[in-house]
């Protein structure tokens, strides 16, 4: 009822945006500079970012969980869990033994497609 006599008598109600509490730590150069260590180094991690935000300024301080949120909210990144790869999977013999199974179950698919067809004719042979 309130609002209605409001917008009667011509007052303009202007509802603040929805923003968090705190203040942001981090600025446009802090994001700049982030972009900038990730693109030199791919496979950091939040804790090597939280680090090297720290050591750039004295004085700043702030926490992996901090770096994690800045990144999701303001720079549209995800981050992702690094896995361990066996180097054994990527060794020299084990693509070689891959490339022969492949060649070997080539040349067993032809061979059995061949006899099948061969069977199919004899097949059709009988048939008449």
């Amino acid at each position: 009822m309130q609002e209605r006599r409001d917008l009667e008598v011509g007052n303009v109600i202007e509802e603040q945006a929805k923003t968090n509490q705190h203040l942001r730590k981090l600025k446009e150069e802090h994001t700049k500079f982030l972009e900038e260590f990730i693109d030199n180094n791919p496979g950091v991690t939040l804790d090597q970012m939280a680090d090297a935000l720290n050591d750039k300024l004295e004085g700043f301080s702030i926490s992996k969980s901090g770096v994690d949120k800045h990144m999701k909210e303001s720079c549209s990144y995800t981050l992702k869990r690094i896995t361990k790869i066996p180097a054994k999977r990527s060794s020299p013999n084990v693509i070689e033994d891959l490339e022969l199974l492949r060649h070997g179950l080539k040349t067993l698919t032809s061979v059995l497609c061949k006899t099948v067809f061969s069977l199919m004719d004899l097949g059709s042979i009988f048939i008449l």
